[in-house]
């Protein structure tokens, strides 16, 4: 009787084990599939395969041209569609019904209620209008957000974000402002013709971009690497990036000026040449690119 009950405890363990283990890479591959995945230049929005425990929520909106975003959890999407409309997804857990949309002098308004805890799950808020040149202004505050736009002509962003991703994909700006504790910038397939940078901890990539911007990134009190990649891209006029910890990769460079300056241990390539703490070149009549880093700067 005594092995037979050991036998049992045996396989009730090794099905909790089992069970638990299927559950945690459940909970991962449905946080994959909810994020956006990145190939190249492009944004790819992974799909679904079931839509259990799904909730979706569509709030009737007015026409805007403005939006404020003041959320705590929520993934942030801007993309054009047929009409303007705002809807939140996500899980049961998510609790979407502490989204509050309200519109105002055609001003949209996105607040989400502070949860004592953020055990219950992230969601997406996408926000769709039903042209590129809808929306004038896109101003606010996120905590624990992505926030994504594509294909929208918006002549002013300043977005201030905890820990999450800006992605700008085919968008137009006369002026970006962009201030983040911990994430990326991403810049693909844009104009930007004025921007304003900072990172604390986090990346800037550039692709096939045409843009101008003051960038400070690594910023205290952290101090923590980051790093810039610029592909394909030109200046729109003269700009300046500084890092105080991380490097600098720049490819398909285009024949601007340059002003580059690394130390205390870091070198400078430059089209395939190694030159010490301090390279400059000028360009009549062309922009000037400044770097400053503490890390190794590289431009092909």
């Amino acid at each position: 009787m005594k092995k037979l009950t050991m036998k049992r405890l045996y396989k009730l363990g090794s099905f909790l084990g089992i069970a638990g283990l299927l559950v945690l890479i459940g909970a991962k591959a449905s946080n994959f599939l909810q994020n956006p995945q990145y190939q190249d230049d492009k944004v790819v929005f992974a799909k679904k395969s079931r839509s259990q425990n799904k909730v979706n929520k569509t709030f009737n909106v007015t026409e805007f041209d403005q939006v404020k975003l003041n959320t705590k959890r929520p993934d942030i999407k801007f993309i054009v569609g047929n009409t303007f409309s705002v809807k939140a997804s996500g899980t049961h857990r998510a609790h979407i019904a502490f989204t509050r949309i309200s519109v105002k002098n055609r001003k949209l308004t996105i607040y989400d209620k502070p949860t004592g805890h953020h055990n219950y799950g992230g969601y997406t808020v996408t926000i769709t209008v039903p042209n590129k040149n809808s929306i004038n202004k896109v101003t606010g505050n996120c905590d624990i957000s992505d926030i994504y736009f594509n294909g929208l002509n918006i002549p002013s962003v300043a977005v201030k974000t905890g820990y999450g991703d800006v992605i700008l994909n085919h968008v137009n700006s006369e002026n970006v402002s962009v201030k983040q504790t911990n994430g990326d910038l991403k810049v693909l397939n844009s104009t930007i013709k004025n921007s304003t940078v900072k990172l604390s901890v986090g990346d800037l990539i550039i692709k096939n971009s045409k843009f101008k911007t003051k960038a400070n990134l690594a910023l205290a009190p952290d101090f923590k690497y980051s790093s810039v990649k610029i592909q394909n891209s030109s200046l729109l006029g003269n700009s300046s990036i500084n890092l105080a910890i991380g490097d600098f990769v720049m490819t398909g460079a285009p024949k601007i000026s340059y002003d580059l300056t690394t130390k205390p241990k870091g070198k400078i390539k430059f089209q395939s040449r190694l030159y010490t703490h301090q390279f400059s070149k000028t360009v009549p009549n062309q922009p000037l690119l400044k770097v400053n880093s503490r890390g190794n700067i590289k431009i092909d």
